[in-house]
C-alpha cells in the first residue's frame, strides 16, 4: 500500500499533452519530451484523464509522479490540509503601504510588515478590518526585498507563509485556491497569476503595453515550475511556501537585490521539491508606467542574468522568445 500524498489525487492533462500507439506513447510538457508506458500504464491514464482519483498502488503513485513533474498533467485539488488559519502573510516595503493591501489578504493568522528602512517610518493599524493581528518590523539600515522577507520568515510560527509585494492586491479568495496544492507533501511553493490592477481612464503606451506584456504575468496555463521550461520561474511579488522547507534552504539569497525570486525556486527545484503555478489564483500588481522607473526596473532584471548563471550553471536559458 502505497503511503504517497498522490493517492486520491485528480489530474488533468496540460494543453501540450498528445498521446500515440493506443496509448502507450506520450508527448508533450515543458521542455517537450516523449514518455512510453506500458499498455496497464496507458490504462491508468485513459482513468486518470477520465476524471478518476489516483489509485493506492505504488505503480500508479510513480507514473502520476512522471507525469506531474513533466508538465504532460496538473493536479485538480478542491481541499487540502491547511486553511488561512495555517498561513502568515509578510510584506517587505520601503517607502509606501497601501492601506488597502492588509485588509485584502484574507483571514489568516498574522501578518508581518517589514518596512526596510523607509526615509519615513511605516505606521501600520494593529489588526485588519476581520480582526488579523499586524506586527510590524523595522529595519535600521537597508537591507534590500530578500533581507526584508527573510526577517519575515525568521518570525512566522504558522506552517506555511505567504509573501506579497506592497504594490499588489489580492484578489478575493486567492489563498483558497493556492492552499490546496499542498496535498502533494512535495510541493514546497506555489504561486498565483500576477495580473494588472485594471487602469482607470486613459493610459498611455506603456501602460497599455504592461497591462498586456508584463513580465510578472506567466499566463493562464497552470505549471510545475522548473529552469528551462515554458514558466521557468515566478516572481516573488506573491508566493506561499512551506516556512520550514525555506528555513532549510536558507531563506532568499539576501545578496540579490533582483532574481532572488528566481534563485529561491531554482534551489527548491535542485533539493527535489515541486514548485506550481497557479493561474487560477490571481493577486493583482500595480505596475510602473513611468518610462524611467520602467526602464530602470528593466535594466535591474536583466542584472540578475549574471549572478543566477553562477549560482545555477546550465538554468539560464540563452534565449527566450515571446509568444
Amino acid at each position: 500500500m502505497s503511503e504517497d500524498s498522490l493517492v486520491g489525487l485528480r489530474v488533468i492533462a496540460d494543453g501540450s499533452l498528445q498521446r500515440h500507439t493506443g496509448g502507450t506513447v506520450l508527448m508533450g510538457g515543458s521542455p517537450l519530451r516523449v514518455m512510453r508506458v506500458t499498455e496497464n500504464g496507458a490504462r491508468l491514464v485513459d482513468r486518470l484523464l477520465a476524471g478518476e482519483p489516483v489509485p493506492d498502488s505504488n505503480a500508479a503513485v510513480a507514473l502520476t509522479r512522471r507525469l506531474l513533474d513533466g508538465g504532460l498533467v496538473h493536479p485538480i485539488v478542491e481541499d487540502g490540509p491547511f486553511s488561512c488559519a495555517d498561513v502568515t502573510v509578510v510584506i517587505p516595503v520601503r517607502g509606501e503601504l497601501p492601506p488597502r493591501l492588509v485588509h485584502s489578504v484574507g483571514p489568516v493568522a498574522r501578518i508581518l510588515v517589514i518596512d526596510d528602512n523607509s526615509a519615513v517610518p511605516i505606521e501600520t493599524p494593529s489588526r485588519t478590518d476581520d480582526g488579523v493581528p499586524i506586527t510590524l518590523h523595522r529595519h535600521t539600515t537597508r537591507g534590500g526585498p530578500a533581507a526584508a522577507r527573510n526577517t519575515g520568515l525568521d518570525a512566522v510560527t504558522t506552517p506555511l507563509v505567504a509573501f506579497i509585494d506592497a504594490d499588489c492586491e489580492p484578489e478575493p479568495g486567492w489563498l483558497e485556491m493556492l492552499l490546496p496544492l499542498f496535498v502533494d507533501d512535495q510541493v514546497a511553493l506555489v504561486a498565483p497569476r500576477i495580473v494588472p490592477i485594471e487602469p482607470v481612464g486613459p493610459q498611455s503606451v506603456l501602460a497599455r503595453f504592461e497591462h498586456h506584456r508584463s513580465a510578472l504575468d506567466l499566463g493562464g496555463d497552470a505549471a510545475r515550475v522548473r529552469a528551462r521550461t515554458r514558466v521557468s520561474y515566478v516572481p516573488s511579488a506573491a508566493m506561499v511556501a512551506r516556512t520550514e522547507v525555506l528555513r532549510t534552504l536558507g531563506g532568499f539569497d539576501d545578496e540579490m537585490f533582483v532574481g532572488e525570486d528566481v534563485d529561491l525556486v531554482w534551489r527548491l527545484d535542485e533539493a527535489d521539491w515541486s514548485v506550481r503555478y497557479q493561474p487560477s489564483a490571481r493577486v493583482a500588481h500595480r505596475h510602473r508606467t513611468r518610462p524611467l522607473a520602467w526602464a530602470r526596473r528593466r535594466f535591474d532584471y536583466g542584472t540578475s542574468a549574471g549572478s543566477l548563471a553562477l549560482r545555477h550553471p546550465g538554468a539560464l536559458a540563452p534565449v527566450e522568445t515571446s509568444g
